[in-house]
Parts: structure tokens; sequence; C-alpha cells
């Protein structure tokens, strides 16, 4: 067994790297007498894995995380200051008149459909104000809008005209229902029942269904007849209508496409957007003056650009808004709150309690974060797997069908891509099997020299000569261009006809699988219809892309998950710089630094027994440690590839192809052993190299000692109960050891089991009772630990400072030794050195053979309940405590004991 034997022990350490679910990052701490360089850069690596609150009531919805409008709350805020009110009163009335409305309502559509109208392009300008309001009044009268319409209305004006409007609606499936301005409406448009109806009862109607009530035909038929009006139209619809469904047709309910979520601004603040675009004007950009010789020629800045400006008095105060009423998201609070925690532990720690001395932070925000909020730990394995399906499925496949072939990262994916396109290629309709594919290449749908992505979306397989025939051009324009034609090197290849191209496109899967696999699915399936793509236009094809990340914007975007853990590092360490790297830099490195295998001798079972490299997913059903891993890995990016004011080498490691200054830039700050030149078709391009042994070597050694560190809730309060009552049949005995026989029903059934009454509310109650008097008992739900002193009894989550207390007494006033679930605990023993080490405590167990303990090597990702080298289960107290040495660690956030 590999796991740490001695304490933890505190190392000289230039950098320090935390990792764990929520944040990943590096605290550069330079020496006083030595510069920092990568050579002498010594890691400490903690694997840090919070739990969830102990229940979770409210379940998180797709809401958006900010919860007050920024705009509004700067205008409250400073408004009621001029008023002579406090600080503290100007909060709180900001606060109370700056929340965001939900996305259900007519502001937020009207501000949806203008932002769209704003980034619509003719000729790579923007459209007037003339066409825009034409545009929205038509909206409003038809409810919404469509791709056709919207080409329409602008050919009618400008004439013949290139725009971005095929493409920004093909690049995003969903995006034409942002174009519903009225849901209502296009719902009774839709189905063709308004067209039934007389004027009065579609008002009704349409207001009926605007408040979420249930609307069905039957329900407008008898409206109608119940009014004296004529309800021939609609019975005949309705005869028509449930000949074609199986359905009930009559009694089922309309079902309008409404917005979900909150809308991310004030109402007024949303009105204002709207008002500025439909005056021809962009709001989030300024007016022309001298500090801005690019801006538009208006009386005043947008409205919204107060929002990029950073010394904006909205930013300045955003700065000053306790995080905590910066989101609803209760999982983000808890977060942030451990962040602080674990920032004050970091700067007494490894600086000395000096600040100044920690120079730079790199830090990454886990996007797990809002899809996990109100998951039990059982919902979030399950999700996870889920996620990893597709991977699984395909080394699944590739096993079965190429037995003892050595799986590299590269042939996995290509299965992976296979499996979503049903082993065709979309270029020719040619079909392959598992055997060819290494024979095949990867292909951008749309030109790497357009969209710097390698994510599976982008890709698409096919034969080498098919990828150098379609050259610079996106999959459509490739196939329109040339159709029928044969493949220069495969005289029986040809490319198909566009209309089997669309309809194999129009074919494929995007419904099955995990959100994130039909996430895939569809994008792949948005860029395979993108054409006309152009150089003439780069402003057009800017704007039609850059929803899905197709520009150099995406250097510098950031969530505001990242957002919120800067500001709280800013608020610790306001002169430390704040490195955010960009995800497409993370996935060149991957590629690059053959980092994982450095856990060879934590784990070896990670390792494919063929070639002997690490497995990653493996790995993490083995071990936190790859978060450590990862931390390390955005550490050396932040040092080898740093961000310079221009960004010059994060993108020339993106970019397939370098033009003349940018491989001047280039060249003049790369650090050679890092990086290398490449030369293909006459085309220099740049690359990293794999990251020195020395450097590997010195993240091994740091990850052997394992720190891994769980947050421990401190929370004594509340009652963690079991929803269900239960009949009590008997009890056997007295006091907490007495047995209890229960009954309650399951599936119609009634079911009988004892419990102890240690374990149960209601059976001896200390005064007046209901559940006395109904003869009944609820179950406790969960322990708070294990109490060691005077002699060792476990204290359910209930009433537990009390219970604490009285333990205490009991103790001679002397404190009382508590283990709890999470906790670390060193144990020694002469006779038994396989088990002498660091153990976490995995759970806490009261059952008839007495106190049992399961314990889990600390840095463990494996299920607890699973038999494995990592796992001690059903340990019994007794025997720990009698022969073992037990030390009870009281750690810091960072490991280091107390």
């Amino acid at each position: 067994m590999s796991h740490p034997v001695h304490p933890f022990r505190r190392a000289p350490v230039h950098p320090f790297i935390f990792s764990g679910l929520t944040l990943s990052g590096i605290f550069h701490i330079p020496q006083p007498s030595t510069p920092p360089h990568p050579l002498c850069f010594q890691a400490f690596s903690t694997c840090f894995n919070p739990i969830q609150p102990f229940s979770t009531i409210y379940a998180w919805s797709h809401n958006r995380i900010i919860s007050r409008c920024p705009v509004t709350w700067a205008q409250v805020y400073e408004a009621e200051l001029k008023k002579g009110n406090s600080e503290q009163s100007a909060r709180e009335r900001a606060e109370k008149l700056s929340k965001v409305p939900t996305a259900n309502c007519p502001e937020f559509y009207e501000y949806r459909m203008a932002r769209i109208l704003c980034n619509i392009r003719a000729d790579g300008e923007p459209l007037s104000a003339e066409i825009r309001r034409k545009l929205m009044n038509q909206a409003r009268q038809e409810g919404k809008l469509t791709k056709a319409s919207l080409e329409k209305t602008i050919s009618s004006r400008l004439g013949e005209t290139e725009t971005n409007v095929a493409n920004y609606f093909t690049l995003h499936p969903d995006s034409e229902e942002a174009l519903y301005l009225d849901p209502a409406v296009e719902v009774l448009k839709r189905s063709g029942i308004g067209e039934t109806l007389s004027p009065s009862v579609y008002r009704l109607a349409a207001n009926r269904l605007r408040r979420g009530k249930s609307v069905t035909p039957n329900y407008l038929l008898n409206l109608l007849k119940s009014r004296g009006e004529s309800g021939e139209a609609l019975e005949k619809k309705i005869e028509k209508e449930s000949k074609k469904k199986e359905a009930d047709y009559a009694d089922t309910p309309l079902k309008p496409k409404y917005a979900t979520g909150r809308a991310p601004y004030a109402r007024t603040v949303l009105k204002k957007v709207v008002e500025e675009i439909l005056d021809g004007e962009d709001p989030t950009r300024p007016a022309r003056r001298e500090a801005h010789p690019d801006g538009e020629l208006k009386a005043h800045d947008g409205c919204l650009y107060c929002l990029l400006d950073t010394d904006s008095s909205v930013n300045q105060h955003q700065k000053e808004r306790r995080l905590d009423t910066m989101t609803n998201n209760h999982l983000v609070r808890h977060r942030m709150l451990i962040l602080d925690r674990l920032l004050k532990d970091l700067i007494q720690d490894f600086a000395g309690g000096q600040k100044d001395r920690i120079s730079r932070v790199c830090v990454e925000v886990g996007k797990e974060l809002t899809t996990f909020s109100a998951m039990d730990s059982k919902k979030i394995q399950r999700e996870l797997t889920l996620r990893q399906k597709s991977h699984t499925d395909a080394v699944n496949r590739l096993k079965r069908e190429l037995p003892g072939k050595a799986l590299s990262a590269n042939l996995i994916r290509k299965c992976r891509i296979a499996m979503d396109m049903n082993w065709t290629c979309p270029f020719t309709g040619a079909t392959y099997g598992d055997h060819e594919l290494e024979n095949l290449e990867l292909e951008h749908i749309v030109p790497h020299s357009f969209r710097q992505s390698n994510a599976l979306s982008s890709l698409v397989l096919t034969w080498p000569g098919v990828n150098r025939m379609k050259g610079q051009r996106t999959g459509y324009d490739f196939v329109e261009q040339e159709q029928e034609n044969p493949v220069p090197d495969k005289p029986n290849l040809h490319i198909r006809s566009l209309n089997k191209y669309r309809e194999l496109v129009e074919k494929l899967d995007d419904k099955k699988g995990h959100e994130d696999d039909r996430r895939r699915k569809k994008k792949r399936k948005a860029l395979l219809m993108v054409r006309g793509l152009s150089h003439k236009h780069q402003s057009q094809n800017h704007e039609a892309m850059k929803e899905i990340g197709m520009t150099e914007g995406m250097m510098t975007q950031s969530s505001h998950l990242m957002k919120l853990a800067c500001k709280s590092i800013k608020t610790s360490l306001p002169d430390a710089h704040i490195d955010m790297i960009p995800g497409a830099v993370t996935a060149e490195v991957r590629k690059a630094w053959d980092v994982f295998g450095v856990f060879k001798e934590l784990c070896p079972e990670a390792a494919d027994p063929v070639n002997g490299r690490i497995i990653k997913e493996d790995l993490r059903s083995l071990t936190h440690l790859h978060h450590a891993l990862d931390a390390c890995v955005l550490g050396f990016i932040s040092e080898i590839i740093p961000a310079d004011r221009k960004n010059v080498l994060r993108r020339a490691i993106i970019k397939r192809r370098l033009d003349q200054k940018m491989k001047q830039d280039f060249l003049e700050l790369r650090k050679k052993r890092y990086y290398k030149l490449r030369e293909k078709d006459g085309q220099t391009g740049a690359s990293l190299v794999d990251l020195p042994n020395g450097i590997k070597e010195n993240i091994r050694e740091k990850l052997m000692e394992q720190r891994v560190i769980q947050h421990v809730p401190a929370d004594m309060g509340g009652a963690l109960l079991k929803e269900t009552i239960q009949r009590v049949l008997s009890v056997d005995g007295s006091g907490e050891d007495a047995m209890v026989s229960l009954s309650k029903k399951k599936d119609g059934k009634k079911e009988k089991n004892q419990v102890k009454a240690s374990k149960l509310v209601g059976v001896f109650p200390e005064g007046p009772s209901k559940l006395k008097a109904l003869k009944a008992a609820i179950e406790i739900d969960g322990n708070y630990g294990v109490a060691l002193d005077p002699k060792p009894v476990v204290i359910r989550h209930i009433k537990v400072f009390k219970r604490i207390m009285a333990l205490k007494e009991q103790n001679g006033g002397k404190p009382v030794r508590i283990l709890k679930k999470g906790m670390l605990i060193h144990l020694t023993s002469s006779k038994d050195p396989k088990r002498t080490g660091v153990w976490r405590i995995a759970s806490i167990k009261d059952n008839e053979r007495g106190i049992a303990i399961d314990l889990q090597i600390p840095h463990s990702a494996v299920p607890g309940a699973k038999t494995h080298e990592f796992n001690w289960i059903n340990v019994k107290l007794d025997t720990l405590l009698t022969k073992y040495r037990l030390e009870i660690y009281p750690t810091s956030y960072t490991g280091t004991p107390r």
C-alpha cells in the first residue's frame, strides 16, 4: 500500500498548489534571495475535497448565478447616498431594488430580440435603426421572427447583400427560439388554433398562457360557446387533428416555448438596452471622444458599457459587495467561504503572514459547481458515470474489436467521433471500421484558421486525400463546390451530392446520451451546416461565430464563477496578479505534456497493461490527487506560457499558422527549451515540447506526500431526520440501548424492522411529544461523530451541543475528543506496520457489533463500500483504541498540522 507513513511535514516551497472540485491554483511565493525559475520549482500539493452541507432543501435550477442587476444596484446605491442615508442603508436598499426578473417576462423577450438585431450584419455593417425598428414591430405583430423573415426584410430594404443571418442561426440550432417575442402568441399561431378564435377569445387565451395556466382546444371551444360565439372552425380543427394523432388532441395543453431562468438585468435596464438598439446604437460601446476615438457617434456611453469599463463606478461597487450577495447558489456560497479560510491559512503557513510575498495566483473554477448543486454523493457519482459513458463505451469497443492494441488518447477520440457519426465520412458517405481508424485523419469542419478549437464537436474523420482536397473551406462549402468529383488518390471515392450531405447531417442523432453528449452532437451538426465564411467580412464572421468561441475573445473571457473566485482572492491578496488560463491553451498543453506517468508508483493499477501508460479515467476513479496534478499543470502554464498584453505565446500555440509578425513576436518571447517551430506546406506553426524529466520527478515527489484535506463542517445546529414517520410496535428495554420494533409502508406493503432507541426521535421524549401520542418515531439520518471520552459513544445529529456539554461534564470538565467524518487520523503500531499511516474517516456506524469506522487512504476516490487496498472497512473502534496509537490531526486547509 502506498500512503504516507509519517505525519504531513512542512517543506520549503516556492509555490503552493491547491486543487479540488472547485478550484485549482498556484500561489507563487518568490524567496528573497532566489528568483523564481521552473527548474527550482518545488510543489506542495493538496487535494481538497469539500463536501456538501448536510441537507439540500431547494434544488438548483438553470437560473443565472447573478441575482442582482449590477447597473441598477450602483444607481440605487449612489442615489441613496446622495439623499444622506448611511452606507449600510444604501446597500440594503440597493439589494432590495436591483433584483432581476425571471426570463419569462416581456422586457426580457424584447431585450433578447434586440441583442440579436444588434449582432446582425449586412456586408459587415450593423443594421440601421430603421430596419431594426421594422423587424421589432414585425415581431410584435407575429409573436416572433424567423431566419427567413429576417433575411427577407433585410433584402427588401438593402437589396442583394451578404449577411451573417444564415451562419448566426446555423451555429446555434436553438437560437431561432430566441426570436420568439411572445411565446403565447407564437404557440397559438404555430398550432393553427389562433386562426379559429375570435379576437376577444384570442386575447383571453394569450393572457392565460402568459400567466402559466393550462389551455387546451377543449377549453377554448367551451370558452367560445359560453360567450355565445361560433366554435365551428375550432371543432373542425379538433376533428382533423384528432385523426392524425394518437393522443387526445382536444385535451392536450398548448406548450409555449418560454425562456427559463432569470434575466441578466433589471427591467429598467432591459428596456434601456432595447431603446438604444432600436435607435441604431450598440449598448456595449462608448460614445466617441478623445479617450475612445473608435466609439459611436452618440451623446452618452451605451448603458451596458459601464460593465466593460474596469474603472466605472458600477464595477467599483461590485468589487465592494459581499460575495454571498452576488450568488443565489448555496454551493457556490459555501465554496467561497471555504476559499476565504484557505487563503488565510495559505498566507499564514507559506508566506509567514506576509501578503506581499505572494506575487502571482493561477486559478481555475470547476463548472461542476452549478451542476452538482443540490446533489448528494450518489447523484454526483451517477452524473459523473453518465458523463464518462461515451468515453467508456469507446474504450470497451476498441478493446473488444482491437484486442491487444495499445489505446492512445488519439485513437479513443477517433472512436468517439466515429460513433457520433455512425462510422461514416460526411463528405463522401463512405463507411469505415475500427481497423481503419489509424489511417483516417481528424478534420476540422470549420477551418482551424477561423476557429482555433480541437474539441470533439469541431472534428470529423475522413481520408487524407479528402482532407487535402477540402483545404481552407467549411465542410458545407467543400461539398457544395466539389460534389460528385472524385478524390485524387482514391478514384473509387467521390464527394457526395449536397442533398445527400444535408440528409446525412439531418439524420445524425443529437437526442441520446448525457447532456454533454447531446450538446456536442448538436454543435457538430451546426458546424457541418456552416457556409460562406470569407476573409472579406471578418467582422461579420466574428459576430456570427462568437457565441461558440470562434474568436480570440476566448483568450480573455471568464465565467461569473471565475470572477467571484478572483474577487475573493483579490480581497485577501490585493497586490497579487491573477492569471486565468483559457481552456484552449489548457487543451494544447494536455496534448504536449505527458505528465500522468507520475502516478505509476502511487496508482499502478491505473496503468494500461499493454503499454504501461496511465489511463486517466481509471486514475480519476482511484485518487483525488489528479486534481493536484491539474493544479501543477496550471502553474507551469503560467510560468512557461505567461500572459503578456497581447497574449502572444498563448495565441501562437493554439494557431496552426503564424504570420510573420506573430512569428517574430513569438521568437522574441519564447523560452526555447519548452517550444519548437514546425514547418508544413510552407507554413510555420508553434507547439510545446514535453516537460523535462526533472520537473516531472519534482511533481511526483510532492504528489507522494498525498496531502488531501476534506472540509469537515463545524455546524452543530438542526436535526438530520428522515422524512418517513414509522409506527412503534414495541420497545424492548430502556434507555438508548433499547431495541424498538417499527413498521412502515413501502410500495403499498408493510415492512418491519428493529432500530436502537438512540437512533430514533419520539420513543423516550423529555417532554410533551406529538410522536409519542401517535405511537410513532422518526429515524435520525446521520451521526455527528463519535466521542472518545469518557468512553466511546456515538453522537447523533440532534441536540449536538447539549450532548457534547453533557459528555464534557462526565469527563471532569475536560474537552472531549471527537472523531468526525472527513477527519484525518494517524495510526501507529509495531505489530501491524501495514496499517501504520494517515487515514481519513469515511463513515461512522453504530450497529449490533458496536461502533465501527470505515477508513480510507486520504487521497482515495474509490467508493467506501468497495473492497480495495485503499479502504479499511468496518474497523471496530475498540480495536483501533487498544491495538494502535491513534492521533487526531487538527490540520489547516493547507494540510499543515496545527
